[in-house]
Protein backbone atom coordinates (compact mmCIF):
# COMPACT_ATOMS: atom_id res chain seq x y z
CA UNK A 1 0.00 0.00 0.00
CA UNK A 2 1.23 3.69 -0.81
CA UNK A 3 4.36 4.74 -2.44
CA UNK A 4 7.24 6.76 -2.55
CA UNK A 5 5.07 10.24 -2.41
CA UNK A 6 5.75 12.01 0.92
CA UNK A 7 1.38 11.89 1.05
CA UNK A 8 1.50 8.74 0.64
CA UNK A 9 4.19 6.89 2.14
CA UNK A 10 6.16 4.88 4.01
CA UNK A 11 5.28 1.76 1.23
CA UNK A 12 3.71 -1.04 3.45
CA UNK A 13 2.40 -4.22 3.53
CA UNK A 14 -1.35 -4.27 5.14
CA UNK A 15 -3.23 -7.72 5.95
CA UNK A 16 -6.45 -7.20 3.86
CA UNK A 17 -9.66 -9.99 4.39
CA UNK A 18 -12.09 -10.73 2.21
CA UNK A 19 -14.81 -8.20 1.32
CA UNK A 20 -17.29 -7.52 -1.03
CA UNK A 21 -17.16 -3.62 -3.03
CA UNK A 22 -19.42 -2.61 -5.51
CA UNK A 23 -18.73 -2.81 -9.40
CA UNK A 24 -19.35 0.86 -9.57
CA UNK A 25 -19.93 4.35 -8.09
CA UNK A 26 -23.40 4.72 -6.51
CA UNK A 27 -25.51 6.14 -8.90
CA UNK A 28 -28.49 8.62 -8.79
CA UNK A 29 -30.95 6.28 -9.31
CA UNK A 30 -29.76 3.67 -6.20
CA UNK A 31 -29.49 7.14 -4.16
CA UNK A 32 -32.38 8.42 -4.54
CA UNK A 33 -34.41 5.09 -3.51
CA UNK A 34 -32.85 5.61 -0.34
CA UNK A 35 -33.97 9.47 -0.72
CA UNK A 36 -37.49 7.73 -1.26
CA UNK A 37 -37.62 5.78 1.71
CA UNK A 38 -37.39 8.65 3.78
CA UNK A 39 -33.45 7.81 5.00
CA UNK A 40 -31.13 9.77 3.14
CA UNK A 41 -31.01 13.60 2.60
CA UNK A 42 -31.78 14.53 -1.15
CA UNK A 43 -28.21 15.54 -2.78
CA UNK A 44 -27.48 19.02 -2.56
CA UNK A 45 -28.21 20.27 -5.82
CA UNK A 46 -30.03 22.74 -5.38
CA UNK A 47 -29.30 24.31 -2.11
CA UNK A 48 -26.33 26.13 -2.92
CA UNK A 49 -24.09 24.08 -0.82
CA UNK A 50 -22.43 22.22 -3.25
CA UNK A 51 -18.76 22.82 -4.42
CA UNK A 52 -18.61 23.37 -8.13
CA UNK A 53 -16.51 23.69 -11.41
CA UNK A 54 -18.44 25.83 -13.24
CA UNK A 55 -15.39 25.94 -16.43
CA UNK A 56 -12.99 28.70 -15.31
CA UNK A 57 -13.42 28.52 -10.97
CA UNK A 58 -14.82 27.00 -7.97
CA UNK A 59 -17.34 28.04 -6.66
CA UNK A 60 -21.10 27.51 -5.43
CA UNK A 61 -24.30 26.87 -6.86
CA UNK A 62 -26.63 25.50 -8.91
CA UNK A 63 -25.96 21.72 -10.37
CA UNK A 64 -26.74 21.09 -13.93
CA UNK A 65 -29.66 18.30 -14.83
CA UNK A 66 -26.47 16.83 -16.71
CA UNK A 67 -25.40 15.50 -13.56
CA UNK A 68 -28.85 14.47 -12.52
CA UNK A 69 -29.25 11.46 -14.88
CA UNK A 70 -29.94 8.20 -13.06
CA UNK A 71 -26.89 6.66 -14.37
CA UNK A 72 -24.60 9.14 -13.93
CA UNK A 73 -22.89 8.53 -9.90
CA UNK A 74 -24.27 10.56 -7.80
CA UNK A 75 -21.94 13.95 -6.05
CA UNK A 76 -23.16 16.71 -3.86
CA UNK A 77 -23.84 14.19 -0.66
CA UNK A 78 -21.35 14.48 2.58
CA UNK A 79 -19.52 11.92 4.01
CA UNK A 80 -22.02 11.40 6.64
CA UNK A 81 -25.31 11.04 3.81
CA UNK A 82 -22.94 8.37 1.87
CA UNK A 83 -22.44 6.57 5.29
CA UNK A 84 -25.81 6.38 6.03
CA UNK A 85 -27.05 5.09 2.81
CA UNK A 86 -24.35 2.23 3.02
CA UNK A 87 -25.81 1.50 6.24
CA UNK A 88 -29.26 1.64 4.79
CA UNK A 89 -28.23 -1.30 2.24
CA UNK A 90 -26.21 -3.30 4.91
CA UNK A 91 -22.76 -1.98 4.08
CA UNK A 92 -20.64 1.07 4.77
CA UNK A 93 -17.95 2.84 3.26
CA UNK A 94 -14.72 1.23 2.52
CA UNK A 95 -11.59 1.75 4.49
CA UNK A 96 -8.67 3.30 2.69
CA UNK A 97 -6.71 -0.10 2.41
CA UNK A 98 -9.89 -1.96 1.02
CA UNK A 99 -10.34 0.64 -1.49
CA UNK A 100 -6.80 0.49 -2.31
CA UNK A 101 -6.14 -2.72 -2.34
CA UNK A 102 -9.61 -3.18 -4.83
CA UNK A 103 -7.95 -0.12 -7.35
CA UNK A 104 -4.96 -2.29 -7.44
CA UNK A 105 -6.88 -5.58 -8.66
CA UNK A 106 -6.66 -6.93 -5.71
CA UNK A 107 -3.29 -5.22 -4.22
CA UNK A 108 -1.14 -5.39 -7.55
CA UNK A 109 2.01 -3.26 -8.34
CA UNK A 110 -0.43 -1.31 -10.43
CA UNK A 111 -0.20 2.58 -10.97
CA UNK A 112 -3.83 3.08 -12.12
CA UNK A 113 -6.50 0.08 -12.16
CA UNK A 114 -5.64 -1.01 -15.34
CA UNK A 115 -2.35 -1.17 -15.06
CA UNK A 116 1.12 0.85 -15.44
CA UNK A 117 -0.45 2.31 -18.97
CA UNK A 118 -0.68 5.82 -19.47
CA UNK A 119 -4.29 7.34 -19.03
CA UNK A 120 -6.05 8.38 -21.45
CA UNK A 121 -10.07 8.87 -22.37
CA UNK A 122 -10.72 5.46 -23.17
CA UNK A 123 -9.86 4.65 -19.81
CA UNK A 124 -11.33 7.45 -17.23
CA UNK A 125 -12.71 10.32 -17.53
CA UNK A 126 -10.53 13.02 -16.02
CA UNK A 127 -9.22 16.31 -16.70
CA UNK A 128 -12.15 18.49 -17.84
CA UNK A 129 -11.09 17.29 -21.28
CA UNK A 130 -12.72 13.65 -21.90
CA UNK A 131 -16.61 15.63 -21.24
CA UNK A 132 -17.56 18.46 -19.24
CA UNK A 133 -19.09 16.41 -16.27
CA UNK A 134 -19.61 13.07 -14.85
CA UNK A 135 -20.50 10.33 -17.36
CA UNK A 136 -22.56 7.24 -16.68
CA UNK A 137 -20.96 4.98 -14.36
CA UNK A 138 -18.75 2.22 -16.35
CA UNK A 139 -18.29 4.38 -19.63
CA UNK A 140 -14.73 3.43 -19.82
CA UNK A 141 -14.45 -0.56 -19.09
CA UNK A 142 -10.62 -0.17 -20.74
CA UNK A 143 -9.85 1.27 -17.44
CA UNK A 144 -11.71 -1.14 -14.93
CA UNK A 145 -9.84 -3.57 -12.87
CA UNK A 146 -8.87 -7.34 -13.59
CA UNK A 147 -11.90 -7.87 -11.43
CA UNK A 148 -14.17 -5.47 -13.67
CA UNK A 149 -14.89 -2.29 -10.86
CA UNK A 150 -15.50 0.44 -12.69
CA UNK A 151 -14.32 4.19 -12.75
CA UNK A 152 -11.90 3.46 -9.40
CA UNK A 153 -9.78 5.94 -11.70
CA UNK A 154 -11.62 9.38 -12.48
CA UNK A 155 -15.59 10.44 -12.90
CA UNK A 156 -15.68 10.97 -9.34
CA UNK A 157 -13.69 11.05 -6.31
CA UNK A 158 -15.28 8.46 -3.39
CA UNK A 159 -15.71 8.69 -0.06
CA UNK A 160 -13.51 6.12 2.23
CA UNK A 161 -14.48 5.48 5.89
CA UNK A 162 -11.06 6.75 7.46
CA UNK A 163 -10.18 10.19 8.84
CA UNK A 164 -7.61 12.33 7.23
CA UNK A 165 -4.12 11.47 7.96
CA UNK A 166 -1.73 13.84 6.01
CA UNK A 167 0.63 10.38 5.40
CA UNK A 168 0.67 6.53 6.37
CA UNK A 169 3.38 7.64 9.34
CA UNK A 170 2.16 5.50 11.98
CA UNK A 171 -0.97 3.34 10.53
CA UNK A 172 -2.17 0.00 11.26
CA UNK A 173 -1.08 -3.18 9.43
CA UNK A 174 -4.71 -4.29 9.03
CA UNK A 175 -7.28 -3.30 6.97
CA UNK A 176 -9.31 -1.57 9.79
CA UNK A 177 -10.04 2.01 9.34
CA UNK A 178 -8.35 4.72 10.81
CA UNK A 179 -9.73 6.56 13.16
CA UNK A 180 -9.51 9.12 15.51
CA UNK A 181 -12.50 8.22 17.03
CA UNK A 182 -13.85 4.04 17.62
CA UNK A 183 -16.57 4.70 15.49
CA UNK A 184 -15.40 6.73 12.74
CA UNK A 185 -17.69 9.03 13.46
CA UNK A 186 -16.94 11.73 13.59
CA UNK A 187 -18.00 16.21 13.99
CA UNK A 188 -19.36 17.67 10.54
CA UNK A 189 -15.98 19.63 10.66
CA UNK A 190 -13.69 16.85 11.14
CA UNK A 191 -11.40 15.48 7.63
CA UNK A 192 -12.26 12.34 5.92
CA UNK A 193 -10.04 11.08 3.17
CA UNK A 194 -11.52 10.65 -0.59
CA UNK A 195 -9.56 8.57 -3.45
CA UNK A 196 -9.42 8.01 -6.59
CA UNK A 197 -9.35 11.27 -9.29
CA UNK A 198 -12.09 12.90 -10.82
CA UNK A 199 -13.86 14.07 -14.24
CA UNK A 200 -12.22 17.77 -13.69
CA UNK A 201 -8.61 16.68 -12.40
CA UNK A 202 -5.17 15.69 -13.98
CA UNK A 203 -4.65 11.91 -13.99
CA UNK A 204 -1.79 12.86 -11.74
CA UNK A 205 -4.53 12.24 -8.77
CA UNK A 206 -6.29 9.47 -10.60
CA UNK A 207 -3.60 6.95 -9.08
CA UNK A 208 -4.62 3.88 -6.89
CA UNK A 209 -2.13 5.37 -4.26
CA UNK A 210 -3.22 9.42 -4.79
CA UNK A 211 -5.04 10.39 -1.59
CA UNK A 212 -6.69 13.42 0.13
CA UNK A 213 -8.98 14.80 2.61
CA UNK A 214 -11.81 17.45 3.12
CA UNK A 215 -13.79 18.07 5.83
CA UNK A 216 -16.89 15.22 6.48
CA UNK A 217 -19.66 17.56 5.41
CA UNK A 218 -18.61 18.65 2.37
CA UNK A 219 -20.61 18.46 -0.75
CA UNK A 220 -19.22 18.34 -3.90
CA UNK A 221 -19.56 18.02 -7.75
CA UNK A 222 -16.45 15.76 -8.53
CA UNK A 223 -17.39 13.69 -4.98
CA UNK A 224 -19.14 10.38 -4.68
CA UNK A 225 -18.71 6.97 -3.02
CA UNK A 226 -19.41 3.16 -3.20
CA UNK A 227 -19.95 0.72 -0.48
CA UNK A 228 -18.39 -2.70 0.84
CA UNK A 229 -19.79 -5.89 2.41
CA UNK A 230 -17.77 -7.55 4.87
CA UNK A 231 -17.38 -11.84 4.65
CA UNK A 232 -18.06 -12.59 7.37
CA UNK A 233 -16.05 -16.28 8.05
Amino acid sequence: MGSNLEQESPKRLVNVRDFYIAKTEITVQQYMDCVSADICNPPHWDDQTCWMWDGYKWTYGIVSNVFRQDHMPVTCVSWHEAKKFAQWIGGDLPTEAQWEYAAKSGGKEHQYPWGNDEPSCQKLNYNYTCISATSPVCSTPQGNTLQGLCDMSGNVYEWVLDDWFENHHGAPNHELARCKSPTCEIKDDGMKLYRGGSWIHLSTYATTSFRYGDKANSKSLGLGFRIVKSIQK
